[in-house]
């Protein structure tokens, strides 16, 4: 155990040496109509130094089982993930000699499955057709195996509140009403949530799920969260909305002619979808004020955890069944709009 704590890639790979978010510059009012309410939209970019918005979750999980003596240099690690925990473990891991399985579904983008595989012994990938949090558990169940399960394991809530819920504040460096987060294992959004009361911040916590039966990238509908996730509850969060897959790339497309940053992929969309969305539900309702604060405007930021250039070849495609691959711009119309 002694030999791992110390091994240097855990103190280079520390959350707390890495910068974990970026604020980029709001929404020009092409893409906030609610600008005239005094509504700002400030993107949240979690991979801008990182490559990978789960560094502080990977780190986490793979310390808190060293320090436990649940990982030896003898244990093999097995991790399901739609791909950044997955890699993020891969590459701890590679640094300190552990084997490693990274299980993911046979349809992820082949990028994401390159960069994990490309690391070479003593990491390996399994692709499955479906059931990769149950391949996990059932690996993890035989000897020598450890799984550091993403799903159950606190360590990812905790990584999320320890490392990135204050970075995010201090990378703000001003009130944050409310905060889209995209939901997948909960780990970020239950993170930021804790991080909010435990310091009496009135931010709200909006959920953002894909639509039922939906796939977004990195992000899940409530029965597979209800299904699979342990370590917080849908039911945990009082603003929640969901988004197409559709919806989600449609608003990371949308992205592209507006951004100051390397632009966010799906899950950012989904992230921005909601967001937009959200606030015209509001305004429709006439409750947009409870989301005010006292200066009397309302700082929105949403979440981009994931950087588009991996899913590049899955634009044109999910696009183009009603064209809008082809528009130059995406008029903010169209992402008010319900599925």
């Amino acid at each position: 155990m002694d030999q791992l704590l110390s091994h240097p890639a855990l103190t280079r790979l520390h959350p707390n040496s890495r910068k974990l978010v970026r604020i980029a510059s709001p929404l020009t009012d092409a893409l906030n109509p609610f600008a005239n309410d005094g509504v700002k939209i400030t993107p949240a970019i979690l991979y801008s130094s990182t490559f990978n918005s789960k560094v502080p979750v990977a780190y986490e999980l793979i310390a808190e089982a060293i320090r436990s003596g649940k990982i030896t240099k003898e244990t093999k690690v097995v991790a399901a993930s739609s791909g950044n925990t997955g890699l993020g473990i891969a590459q701890i891991n590679k640094c300190i000699g552990i084997e490693s399985l990274i299980v993911m579904q046979n349809d992820t983008p082949q990028p994401k499955v390159g960069i994990i595989s490309s690391l070479g012994h003593p990491i390996n990938t399994a692709l499955v057709s479906s059931g990769t949090v149950q391949y996990a558990r059932e690996k993890g169940a035989e000897p020598g195996w450890y799984n550091v399960d993403q799903y159950t394991n606190k360590a990812n809530l905790e990584a999320q509140f320890k490392y990135f819920a204050p970075q995010l504040w201090i990378e703000h460096r001003g009130r944050i009403d409310l905060i889209v987060a995209p939901g997948g294992t909960l780990g970020t959004a239950g993170g930021l949530k804790k991080y909010v009361e435990e310091n009496g911040f009135g931010a709200k916590i909006v959920l953002a799920l894909c639509a039922d039966g939906q796939e977004v990238p990195g992000a899940r509908d409530e029965a597979r969260i209800r299904r699979d996730v342990k370590i917080a509850s849908v039911d945990d969060f009082e603003y929640r909305m969901t988004a197409t897959r559709y919806q989600s790339f449609l608003a990371s497309y949308a992205m592209f002619a507006e951004i100051d940053w390397t632009q966010g992929g799906p899950t950012s969309g989904l992230a921005l979808s909601v967001a937009l969305r959200f606030l015209q539900k509001h305004k429709d309702a006439g409750s947009l004020d409870r989301f005010r604060g006292r200066d009397g405007d309302i700082n929105v930021v949403f979440l981009c955890p994931d950087d588009y250039r991996l899913y590049a070849d899955l634009y044109r495609s999910t696009l183009n069944e009603q064209r809008d691959f082809f528009l130059s711009s995406v008029p903010v119309s169209r992402l008010l709009e319900d599925a």
